[in-house]
């Protein structure tokens, strides 16, 4: 908040409560985490290089080599649903399907390659 300059009244003021603006966030990094990690899966067509790739492109976000995804603190999904106790939230759902798309592009990469 600090950083933005924007108050917290003023960020509350265009969302209902806290769980929609944690889905706004969540849908925000989903697109920008995706369009990072399609641009690592269309790197290398096929191949070990393409299997290589994700790795590399792992160890780089890992080291915060990958200003568009911020300084890494562990999975924004896994941790923001950490916070959410309750499994059949909108917010963890988000969170399970981030990650069922992200297994299913590293699943079709590796059957393709």
């Amino acid at each position: 908040m600090k950083q933005s300059g924007i108050a917290k009244k003023t960020l509350y003021s265009h969302f209902t409560g806290k769980d929609e603006l944690v889905l706004a966030t969540l849908q925000y990094r989903d697109d920008i985490f995706n369009q990072w990690f399609n641009y690592i899966l269309e790197s290398e067509p096929s191949g070990e290089k393409s299997i290589l790739a994700i790795f590399y492109g792992l160890d780089d976000w890992f080291n915060n080599k990958v200003p568009e995804l911020s300084p890494f603190r562990g999975c924004f999904f896994i941790n923001t649903a950490a916070e959410y106790s309750v499994t059949d939230s909108v917010i963890r759902q988000y969170c399970r399907s981030h990650k069922q798309v992200i297994r299913s592009l590293i699943k079709t990469k590796l059957l393709c390659s």
